[in-house]
């Protein structure tokens, strides 16, 4: 989910937004090549430094 909607495939990401996981993965990449990958159950909020992570696997790159 992004902002509380359900988003398929792409989409954009601005200062602030917010990224919630439930039963699947999900992979961001971010223009200055860093590459993150949120668990199942897991939250983050991009800001441009830095990101916050909650509960949950994740990884960066």
């Amino acid at each position: 989910m992004l902002n509380s909607s359900e988003v398929e495939g792409n989409s954009n990401l601005f200062n602030g937004s917010l990224i919630t996981t439930d039963k699947a993965l999900s992979k961001v990449y971010l223009i200055n090549g860093v590459a993150l990958v949120l668990g199942v159950n897991s939250a983050g909020t991009i800001l441009s430094r830095p990101f916050y992570v909650e509960p949950g696997c994740n990884e960066s790159r």
